[in-house]
Protein backbone atom coordinates (compact mmCIF):
# COMPACT_ATOMS: atom_id res chain seq x y z
CA UNK A 1 0.00 0.00 0.00
CA UNK A 2 1.53 3.39 -1.01
CA UNK A 3 0.69 6.26 1.31
CA UNK A 4 2.33 9.93 1.96
CA UNK A 5 3.64 9.39 5.59
CA UNK A 6 7.19 10.81 5.83
CA UNK A 7 9.54 8.13 6.03
CA UNK A 8 12.93 9.93 5.50
CA UNK A 9 14.39 12.96 4.59
CA UNK A 10 17.98 13.11 2.92
CA UNK A 11 19.77 16.09 2.88
CA UNK A 12 23.35 15.58 1.55
CA UNK A 13 22.59 14.79 -2.24
CA UNK A 14 22.20 18.06 -4.04
CA UNK A 15 23.57 21.60 -3.59
CA UNK A 16 21.47 23.65 -6.27
CA UNK A 17 17.42 22.75 -6.26
CA UNK A 18 15.92 19.94 -7.61
CA UNK A 19 13.94 20.26 -10.97
CA UNK A 20 13.31 16.47 -11.74
CA UNK A 21 12.81 13.73 -9.80
CA UNK A 22 11.43 10.50 -10.55
CA UNK A 23 9.68 7.29 -8.08
CA UNK A 24 9.96 3.55 -9.12
CA UNK A 25 10.42 0.01 -7.81
CA UNK A 26 8.99 -2.56 -5.93
CA UNK A 27 6.81 -1.35 -3.22
CA UNK A 28 4.82 -4.37 -2.01
CA UNK A 29 4.47 -5.34 1.38
CA UNK A 30 7.42 -7.93 1.44
CA UNK A 31 9.62 -6.26 -0.48
CA UNK A 32 9.34 -2.31 0.06
CA UNK A 33 12.03 -0.68 -1.55
CA UNK A 34 12.32 2.19 -3.95
CA UNK A 35 14.35 3.87 -6.39
CA UNK A 36 14.72 7.58 -6.99
CA UNK A 37 16.10 9.32 -9.78
CA UNK A 38 16.69 12.92 -9.06
CA UNK A 39 18.60 15.60 -10.77
CA UNK A 40 19.49 19.42 -9.77
CA UNK A 41 20.04 22.68 -12.05
CA UNK A 42 23.63 21.97 -12.02
CA UNK A 43 23.43 19.50 -14.08
CA UNK A 44 24.06 16.44 -10.84
CA UNK A 45 21.36 13.23 -11.32
CA UNK A 46 21.68 11.18 -8.61
CA UNK A 47 20.75 7.17 -8.09
CA UNK A 48 19.06 6.58 -4.24
CA UNK A 49 17.77 3.35 -3.23
CA UNK A 50 15.76 2.79 -0.38
CA UNK A 51 15.35 -0.38 1.44
CA UNK A 52 13.22 -0.83 4.95
CA UNK A 53 14.77 -2.13 7.51
CA UNK A 54 14.43 -2.72 11.62
CA UNK A 55 13.11 0.40 12.56
CA UNK A 56 14.25 2.66 9.68
CA UNK A 57 14.63 3.09 6.28
CA UNK A 58 18.49 2.64 4.54
CA UNK A 59 19.12 4.85 1.70
CA UNK A 60 22.40 3.92 -0.76
CA UNK A 61 23.34 6.72 -2.67
CA UNK A 62 25.43 7.15 -6.20
CA UNK A 63 26.69 10.05 -8.92
CA UNK A 64 24.95 9.21 -11.96
CA UNK A 65 26.08 12.12 -14.29
CA UNK A 66 28.22 15.04 -13.79
CA UNK A 67 27.70 19.16 -14.73
CA UNK A 68 28.38 16.68 -18.33
CA UNK A 69 25.50 18.07 -20.35
CA UNK A 70 23.91 21.27 -17.84
CA UNK A 71 20.64 21.23 -16.48
CA UNK A 72 18.95 17.74 -17.00
CA UNK A 73 15.37 18.63 -17.01
CA UNK A 74 13.53 15.58 -17.10
CA UNK A 75 15.20 11.70 -16.50
CA UNK A 76 12.90 9.68 -18.62
CA UNK A 77 15.42 9.03 -21.09
CA UNK A 78 17.89 7.74 -18.23
CA UNK A 79 15.39 5.17 -16.95
CA UNK A 80 15.13 3.29 -20.51
CA UNK A 81 18.32 1.33 -19.12
CA UNK A 82 17.50 0.76 -15.80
Amino acid sequence: MITSKHLKTITDIHEFPVISIKFFGDVSYSQKRIQVVSSDLDGIVFLSYFQEGILSYQCAKQCFMKRKIGPTFTVAPLLQGL
